[in-house]
């Protein structure tokens, strides 16, 4: 009956850490269940029998849905950020931004003027963006370097 509590426990942890790699999953089911079993170790040597040992360190443990949502956040906040959607989101803004310019341009008087100079204001304008996240890329990179 108690291991199945605790099963039951770690199963619902085990759900909140499905965007963990598996080895990492597993090693942090691993270390709540070696916490576990020490509550409960303590709780059993202060008098407690099995099922009233496992109810208290549950208890103690916390909410299994919290506990799984603050060790997959920890993980999040260690994973070094992604550079797919930057390079992807790039020529997006460059096309919206360029069409946005020839769409709106309807006077010969408007700035910019000819379809090259829209089409470098368009490439230019996103390249911040860009360049900011490329170096937060690469400053994260080398942070998580063995």
């Amino acid at each position: 009956m108690a291991d199945q509590r605790i099963e039951r426990y770690l199963a619902t942890i085990a759900g909140r850490l499905r965007s963990l790699p598996p080895s990492l999953r597993e090693e942090e089911l691993r270390e709540v269940r070696q916490h576990l079993d020490a509550l409960v170790a303590s709780h059993r040597a202060r008098g407690a029998d099995e099922s009233a040992a496992v109810d208290a360190a549950l208890r103690q443990f916390g909410r299994p849905e919290r506990i799984g949502r603050q060790i997959g956040t920890v993980w999040a906040r260690r994973r070094p950020p992604r550079l797919w959607p930057a390079l992807v989101s790039y020529p997006l803004l460059v096309v919206a931004i360029f069409a946005m310019f020839t769409l709106l341009n309807d006077r010969p008087t408007d700035f910019p003027y000819e379809l090259g100079d829209r089409l470098v204001l368009a490439m230019a304008l996103p390249a911040a963006l860009l360049v900011a996240r490329v170096s937060r890329y690469r400053r994260a990179r080398t942070a998580h370097l063995p």
